[in-house]
C-alpha cells in the first residue's frame, strides 16, 4: 500500500513518452488482441499474446530504469 514508480506506464512518463502515446500503445495492443481473437484461432491469439508480452518487454527496458529502495 506504499506508493511507488514501478508500473511501465509511470517509467514511459518518466523517460519523456507523453500520456497520449502510451495510452495509444495500451489501446492499440488490446485491440489488436480483440480482432485477433473473434478469428476464433487459439494458436492465432497465442502467438499475438506471446509477440505482445515481447514487446512489453522491449517497453520495459526503453523505460526508465527503477530502483528497489531497501526497506
Amino acid at each position: 500500500f506504499m506508493p511507488h514508480k514501478l508500473h511501465v506506464y509511470q517509467r514511459l512518463s518518466q523517460r519523456g513518452f507523453t500520456t497520449s502515446k502510451i495510452s495509444l500503445i495500451y489501446a492499440l495492443g488490446v485491440l489488436v488482441l480483440c480482432l485477433v481473437a473473434t478469428f476464433n484461432n487459439l494458436y492465432l491469439l497465442s502467438f499475438f499474446v506471446i509477440l505482445e508480452f515481447i514487446f512489453g518487454i522491449y517497453l520495459s527496458s526503453v523505460a526508465k530504469p527503477f530502483k528497489i529502495k531497501n526497506f
